[in-house]
């Protein structure tokens, strides 16, 4: 989506002029003076905000004791009086992946819906800082799944379920992606992605993201390019500074993000190959209970690694968030509504859809 794409596919003409009002001293952009900036309460207001970050902290908390249990059964030796503890863990176990997935399964649909609802006439509509902070929140819903393909053990246990959800979620992160990368476009005006100082009270961030776009295809190649064709590119200007071009929030961990969900999905077809050959008799599991103890140790670590870094990842979005949020309420640029900044009410329509949403967990 682009100025020019704007006007041509959906007949929206927007304005992305940035003058000085010499009577105030304020910056005019996009035509919109200082205090007349329409905020977006669904998809900046404090209830869909808290909505996704209690989504991702859910799972993330579930995630942490589920691999809590999982290591005291390894630790655990197996005798007659502890078998009715083993067993209760076990069962608490599957309640908690059940939980976890679901928090998954809520986030596939209400990421999904912005994503989709950016890739048309409302991406004409958008503004920059709207834009940053459904990036983000995409970002944290990239997490939540993460960590239910990294830790459920079950994930596989209805195979069609699973891949349907593969694919779901694998669509999910594409378009995260092309959120994101639609932020590299290495054209003037650069699109602004850091938060700006609290003493600041204009900026970039009020005009609308089409403004900063390009009509030439292909922006996540691009930018994929730009991010891996050398080491130095990927350590030092993707990893570590998250710039791959121009400056975009949180790219970095969407680069990790992706490798290890691949990794992921291979670890889950290893585990799965590596439970139907151990299905032999009795002697046979006893025979290999030594080695078989120490790949699950492995494991194990492995899932533990995974929910470290999405716990880092869902902090990371999450501060931004409310950084830029915090910045955009102090601005004075937001236009009050019944006197209150609209974004800061939780009881509107759009975001009272998904804080009911929320309320599917308690039945899972």
């Amino acid at each position: 989506v682009s100025k020019n794409i704007c006007q041509s596919d959906w007949g929206v003409d927007m304005n992305c002029t940035v003058s000085t009002n010499k009577s105030t001293g304020h910056l005019i952009i996009g035509g919109l003076q200082y205090g007349e900036f329409e905020g977006d309460p669904d998809i900046a207001g404090v209830g869909v905000f808290y909505v996704f970050f209690s989504i991702a902290a859910t799972a993330l908390s579930m995630s942490m004791l589920y691999l809590g249990l999982q290591i005291l059964k390894y630790l655990t030796s197996c005798s007659h009086r502890e078998k009715d503890t083993i067993s209760k863990r076990v069962a608490w176990s599957d309640v908690i992946e059940g939980i976890i997935l679901s928090c998954s399964d809520q986030q596939i649909f209400t990421s999904g819906a912005y994503a989709i609802t950016l890739r048309y006439a409302q991406g004409c509509k958008i503004s920059a800082y709207h834009y940053n902070i459904v990036g983000n929140m995409m970002l944290m819903t990239c997490a939540t799944h993460l960590m239910s393909v990294t830790v459920v053990s079950q994930y596989w246990k209805h195979k069609i379920l699973a891949v349907v959800r593969i694919l779901l979620v694998t669509g999910l992160y594409i378009a995260t992606g092309l959120l994101l990368a639609n932020q590299n476009v290495a054209q003037t005006p650069r699109w602004p992605t850091n938060v700006p100082k609290r003493n600041e009270t204009d900026s970039l961030l009020v005009l609308h993201a089409a403004c900063f776009q390009s009509d030439t295809a292909g922006v996540l190649k691009q930018t994929l390019d730009d991010s891996f064709k050398d080491s130095d590119s990927f350590f030092d200007k993707t990893l570590l500074n998250s710039t791959p071009n121009n400056k975009i929030v949180g790219w970095n961990f969407f680069i990790l993000m992706v490798l290890w969900y691949g990794f992921a999905i291979i670890a889950e077809i290893v585990r799965l190959w590596y439970h139907r050959r151990s299905r032999a008799d009795a002697h046979q599991r006893a025979q290999r209970k030594g080695p078989a103890k120490w790949v699950y140790y492995i494991f194990w670590f492995y899932q533990f690694g995974g929910a470290v870094f999405c716990t880092v990842a869902i902090i990371y979005s999450f501060v931004y968030i409310r950084r830029l949020r915090s910045w955009m309420g102090h601005s004075g640029w937001i236009q009050p509504d019944d006197g209150k900044n609209p974004e800061s009410v939780p009881y509107t329509f759009g975001q009272l859809v998904p804080i009911f949403l929320t309320l599917l967990t308690l039945f899972t």
